[in-house]
């Protein structure tokens, strides 16, 4: 599809929602003609419906000043130095939407894909990536990260595959800064375990 047309498709979405979310990100990777992966905020807001991102956080690889240069002749506007957004202005009525390359698809293992309409389809971070990439936040030690974490799972809790959890939070524990990593795992788990038995999710009256 057009550049111009997904751009007016996310244009027609409303503000804020994960339509006009996975409307920009289609954008972005026909635009740059590369794959691009939503992650962060706004994935978590795609598998829960229960977070409400400031920004539209894409993994991609190679995204440089080149790559600004490129979005910029199709209405993002590159703040420069110093911002690590670039924006992209819809509606006047409206604030911009804030979109930034914080990683490339080094350590995303897997991915979910979402069709928007014929032809044109959107990846997101899958669900047990998405789990890590939050429990590798919450080793910051701030109770935001952490809370962040613990809803996730207590949102997710009947859909992540544990195993796969598992197994990518050990491959990433001998990572600089992340050897806490299992046992931030674990803390969040009984946390979020707790909070679904008080909430009756688990099936038990």
């Amino acid at each position: 599809m057009d550049a111009e047309v997904l751009k007016a498709r996310a244009a027609s979405a409303e503000s804020g929602s994960i339509e006009r979310t996975l409307w920009i990100t289609a954008l972005v990777s026909e635009v740059l003609d590369r794959r691009v992966v939503l992650i962060g905020g706004a994935a978590h807001n795609l598998y829960t419906g229960e977070y409400r991102p400031t920004d539209i956080d894409l993994a991609a690889t190679g995204v440089g000043r080149s790559e600004f240069e490129t979005l910029a002749k199709h209405g993002f506007i590159d703040r420069g130095i110093g911002h690590r957004h670039i924006e992209l202005h819809l509606r006047d009525s409206e604030p911009p939407e804030l979109v930034e390359f914080p990683t490339d698809l080094t350590d995303i293992d897997s991915t979910d894909t979402v069709r928007l309409a014929e032809g044109v389809a959107v990846e997101v971070i899958s669900l047990s990536d998405l789990v890590v990439d939050r429990l590798i936040q919450a080793t910051d030690g701030t109770p935001v990260t952490f809370d962040d974490a613990v809803a996730l799972l207590v949102a997710t809790s009947s859909e992540v595959d544990w195993t796969t959890v598992m197994r990518l939070v050990e491959q990433r524990s001998d990572e600089p800064f992340l050897n806490e990593l299992q046992e931030v795992f674990e803390s969040i788990r009984l946390v979020a375990e707790s909070a679904i038995r008080r909430a009756g999710l688990d099936g038990r009256s």
